[in-house]
């Protein structure tokens, strides 16, 4: 039986409001299966489509040291990104993937391809990637009636000055314990040998399931021209 074809898009230094503006056109105005992978990101903010800045930032904070703010289309938490922070989203049709468009399962199928980066202790907890019970990656989706989007933030590594831009969110997962940000997270650099290693294993595991077609920022240009709708938004306090 064929492998179904997933387009791989390999980028750094994307901004991620283009990243975001790109991978809304991927999912509304293509229906082929993506994986979009960055690196080296500028600092930035990023809320889920219906958090409050209000309720999730830092605004004392973001008033003496300002960095962008963006609103992303999908649901989920708050992020703050830097050029240590890694990007990995995948956009699949549910006939292809195998996986029905049902949170829970898509949280699972994504959650397998960073278990090989573990020895022992890695687990999927709530919407969470952890080690030794620390998250070191976030996740977010968009589902449609046949077709799902998921992406992960993962942290390479990350400073502690930068976390101060979250305020601890409403809702939390049970097993954050109420930890404050930098005890709540780990770091990949402490378990992995280098960011590249990490997106080539993610990349090896893809395709024991699907064939890899290599693309370039030239193969995406004429599907982020085409009409789809675009959620994306700077905010501006």
């Amino acid at each position: 039986m064929n492998k179904p074809t997933l387009n791989l898009l390999r980028v750094s230094g994307w901004p991620i409001e283009r990243q975001l503006r790109t991978e809304e056109a991927l999912l509304r105005a293509d229906t082929a299966n993506w994986c979009l992978l960055n690196i080296q990101t500028a600092p930035a903010l990023v809320l889920g489509i219906s958090s409050q800045p209000e309720h999730h930032l830092n605004l004392a904070k973001l008033k003496q040291a300002p960095i962008p703010i963006f609103r992303r289309y999908s649901g989920g938490g708050s992020v703050v990104i830097d050029r240590d922070t890694l990007f990995v989203t995948l956009i699949a049709n549910e006939t292809c993937s195998g996986v029905s468009c049902r949170p829970d399962l898509i949280m699972q199928w994504n959650g397998r391809l960073y278990q090989s980066l573990f020895p022992h202790s890695y687990q999927v907890q709530e919407n969470d990637f952890t080690y030794q019970g620390h998250k070191f990656g976030g996740n977010a989706q968009y589902l449609t009636k046949r077709r799902w989007l998921h992406h992960t933030s993962l942290l390479w590594d990350f400073q502690a000055e930068m976390m101060e831009y979250l305020q601890h969110p409403p809702k939390s997962p049970a097993y954050r314990k109420g930890r404050a940000h930098a005890d709540f997270l780990c770091r990949l650099k402490e378990v992995c040998h280098s960011p590249e290693s990490i997106f080539d294993q993610i990349i090896n595991q893809l395709s024991q399931q699907f064939c890899i077609n290599n693309c370039s920022e030239l193969d995406v240009e004429p599907i982020l021209n085409k009409p789809h709708r675009q959620a994306t938004q700077q905010i501006y306090l």
